[in-house]
């Protein structure tokens, strides 16, 4: 048989436990095993890491520090005799095919000595570890996926007032394009993701959070007579900057046109719904985008609210049962977006009210 055999086929924990050995199975074996015993007990390493059995190298581990099999006994957390005791340190020998002590008197062998050293290290710090996992385990945990203006603009507030609640609370926050964000969510990788969807998210617990209007960007020298049609069945050519296929907005702008019988291609996939206008003011093309704070500030643009579109629905998706932490923070976004929603009402009503509506029609 191979040495190297079983090595790299699944889970193999002798290359955690004895480096050593590996090593030595991979050709570039350490003077120490060239000597006979431990020799032999290389060569048998494959058929060790097919058959690994951590039982057997616990009761090896007691055995060794106590110097005996007797002596042993009174130390190994869960019940077993003598007699049992000796036949799985002997099953243990026969699997690596060498010595590991001898009985009376005991003594290590060399390579009892070199498998003691190797297990030794992993049983005095199992406990430290232990104790770290479960105290990670216990501590709440969420995490959360949203768009670039989202996590800037609203999330900060309401992480920080849920952390009053969950002082010990573990938080994660990760952005991306809505699609991603979603299916994050369908493989646990992430908990919940605030996104803005043009419709419901397939196989997700929803809740709506505010309707944000679509609006389209034009540099303010254009007079609304200048503006594409988007009434009118046909092609439209010139340059449009939006947000990229995998957002909600862009998918909602695209089924819009179709059904209306237009076509008109995104000639930049903006990065973000911040970078728009700045396209749109620098000249890159008419820029569709959400009626936000980012772009009413934006200074050298002009604002047509798009009649006839629906609006995105930004909404908050998870996996049933959601924790206690992720229904506390559900209650903390939809007021955040209560709140939203006021703002951008009110920042509406005070608008200039030249702006005018765009259906896509002139006069």
């Amino acid at each position: 048989m191979d040495a190297t055999h079983g090595l790299d086929r699944g889970w193999n924990p002798l290359r955690l436990l004895w480096p050593s050995f590996a090593k030595a199975t991979e050709g570039k074996p350490p003077p120490l095993f060239r000597s006979p015993p431990v020799a032999a007990l290389s060569q048998n390493f494959g058929r060790f890491a097919v058959i690994p059995n951590a039982n057997h190298l616990q009761l090896f581990y007691h055995v060794a520090r106590h110097r005996g099999i007797s002596a042993a006994l009174p130390h190994i957390p869960y019940g077993i005799q003598q007699p049992a005791l000796s036949e799985q340190m002997l099953e243990l020998e026969r699997g690596l095919g060498t010595t590991l002590f001898s009985r009376r008197p005991f003594a290590l062998t060399a390579a009892g000595e070199l498998l003691y050293a190797s297990v030794a290290a992993l049983h005095h710090d199992l406990p430290a570890v232990v104790a770290a996992v479960k105290g990670e385990a216990q501590r709440p945990r969420l995490r959360v996926g949203a768009g670039d203006h989202i996590q800037g603009r609203y999330l900060p507030g309401g992480l920080l007032h849920l952390q009053q609640s969950f002082p010990q609370l573990q938080m994660q926050v990760r952005t991306g394009p809505t699609e991603d964000l979603l299916d994050a969510v369908r493989a646990q990788e992430i908990d919940v993701a605030i996104v803005g969807v043009d419709q419901s998210p397939e196989g997700l617990a929803v809740q709506p959070l505010v309707d944000v209007p679509l609006v389209l960007l034009a540099p303010e020298e254009r007079q609304p007579d200048s503006l594409p049609r988007l009434d009118r069945p046909g092609t439209i050519h010139e340059p449009l900057v939006t947000l990229g296929p995998k957002e909600g907005m862009s998918r909602l702008f695209d089924r819009v046109l179709a059904e209306r019988g237009v076509s008109w291609a995104s000639t930049l996939a903006s990065a973000s719904l911040a970078l728009t206008p700045w396209y749109v003011a620098n000249g890159k093309g008419l820029g569709v985008t959400l009626d936000l704070d980012v772009a009413r500030s934006h200074p050298g643009l002009r604002i047509f609210p798009l009649e006839g579109f629906p609006p995105v629905r930004v909404v908050a998706a998870w996996l049933r049962p959601e924790s206690a932490v992720l229904r506390a923070f559900l209650g903390i976004v939809t007021q955040v977006a209560a709140a939203w929603a006021a703002e951008a009402q009110s920042r509406r009503e005070s608008a200039v009210p030249t702006r005018r509506k765009q259906s896509g029609g002139r006069g």
